[in-house]
């Protein structure tokens, strides 16, 4: 397992790729329902 100082060293990027993992998927849900669409 990670050691807890390298997990806080490296929570805001891995916080920023959740975000970002999150984003595409919502991209390409909205993508695949037109109806969504606004």
């Amino acid at each position: 397992m990670l050691s807890p100082r390298l997990i806080s060293m490296n929570w805001s990027s891995t916080l920023s790729l959740l975000y970002l993992i999150l984003c595409a998927i919502c991209r390409v849900f909205i993508y695949r329902n037109p109806r969504l669409k606004k």
